[in-house]
């Protein structure tokens, strides 16, 4: 039975490699959830790779495997972060059902993430806070983090309403502005009321989509 050996041992390696793929991504989560707390609690800077070994219950040289370094590890925490939310926004908006139907599963999803993960749009905003003292690759990954999260609401907007709006980037900057405001109110305030924040939102929403479908047919506008 010896011809049958190469092909045990490949079918064996197949097993080995899966279960040590699947152990690295479970290690690699690990470290991303512990990472994604201790910043949102204690910031960029001053959150060590020690506490993130230490909560995430990984080895030192288990994070520099993954990640390489502390930047690395953070740009991969702000990329996360987003991805996870745009995916979130786009969904949303393809939804079936009709615009204000749309409108309103856009909102609630604002509201669900200052609800229940405040964390992800706050590890953002610290990001943002810190930038004089985060490392370049860190603010790069910032960056392309607000653009892209920019460019999925006014594109979320667009979506439900089947339309192509004057100046979406800067309705997306503006709802983005919304979102950091409410987070800041939620952080001051756990009891604040979002409902009502939230439902301000739509109407300055809804405000900002009417002047700029107004704009639509004029010339120039763009």
């Amino acid at each position: 039975m010896l011809w049958l050996r190469p092909k045990l041992e490949k079918q064996h390696e197949v097993v080995k490699k899966g279960s040590t793929t699947e152990s690295g991504e479970r290690s690699r989560r690990r470290i991303l959830d512990a990472t994604i707390e201790l910043v949102a609690e204690h910031g960029f800077t001053a959150t060590s790779m020690n506490q993130v070994c230490e909560k995430a219950q990984i080895a030192k040289t288990g994070v520099y495997w993954h990640f390489k370094n502390k930047a690395g590890l953070m740009a991969a925490v702000i990329e996360e972060l987003t991805g996870v939310w745009i995916d979130e926004l786009r969904t949303a908006a393809l939804l079936e059902g009709s615009p204000g139907q749309r409108r309103a599963a856009m909102l609630d999803g604002f509201r669900e993430l200052l609800n229940e993960r405040p964390d992800r749009l706050r590890v953002l905003l610290v990001a943002v806070m810190e930038r004089s003292s985060v490392d370049e690759r860190i603010r790069e990954a910032v960056l392309r983090a607000t653009d892209a999260t920019i460019a999925a609401i006014a594109g979320g907007v667009e979506d439900t309403l089947g339309v192509k709006l004057p100046d979406a980037d800067l309705l997306g900057h503006t709802v983005l502005a919304l979102l950091e405001a409410a987070l800041r109110r939620r952080l001051m305030e756990p009891d604040c009321d979002l409902d009502r924040l939230m439902d301000d939102m739509g109407r300055v929403l809804d405000v900002l989509v009417t002047e700029r479908l107004s704009r639509q047919d004029q010339p120039n506008a763009g």
